[in-house]
C-alpha cells in the first residue's frame, strides 16, 4: 500500500485481486486475506494493527470488519490533521493580525 493509498483504495485492490483469482478457481479465505492487508498497509497503521491482534482472532475475524476498524483509525488520523491544521491556521492569522502588541499601558 502506498502512503498516499487509502484504506478503501488499498481494499478495492486486494478485492479485485481475490476476485481475479476467484475467476481462476482459486479460492482465497478471509483469514490469508485479512493477513495480507495487516502486513502490507503503511507503519502509520501500527498501532491499530497491534491492537487488531492482540484483541481480534485473525483467523475468524472478516475481511470486510479488519477493513471498517482501520478505515475508522484513518478517518480519526485525518480529523486530527485537520484540527491540528485549523489550529495552525488560527494562530498564524492571530498573530499576523496589526493591532496592540504590548503588554504595557494604554495611552490616553
Amino acid at each position: 500500500m502506498k502512503e498516499t493509498e487509502s484504506i478503501d483504495e488499498f481494499a478495492g485492490k486486494i478485492s479485485g485481486l481475490v476476485n481475479n483469482l476467484s475467476d481462476l478457481g482459486v479460492t482465497m479465505e478471509d483469514d490469508k486475506q485479512v493477513k495480507k492487508l495487516l502486513d502490507s498497509v503503511p507503519d502509520k497503521f501500527l498501532h491499530v494493527i497491534a491492537t487488531i491482534e492482540q484483541f481480534f482472532d485473525l483467523d475468524t475475524t472478516p475481511f470486510d470488519q479488519t477493513i471498517g476498524h482501520l478505515k475508522a483509525y484513518e478517518e480519526r488520523i485525518h480529523k486530527r490533521d485537520d484540527q491540528n491544521e485549523e489550529h495552525v491556521l488560527l494562530t498564524m492569522e492571530g498573530s499576523s493580525g496589526g493591532g496592540n502588541r504590548g503588554c504595557g499601558k494604554r495611552k490616553r
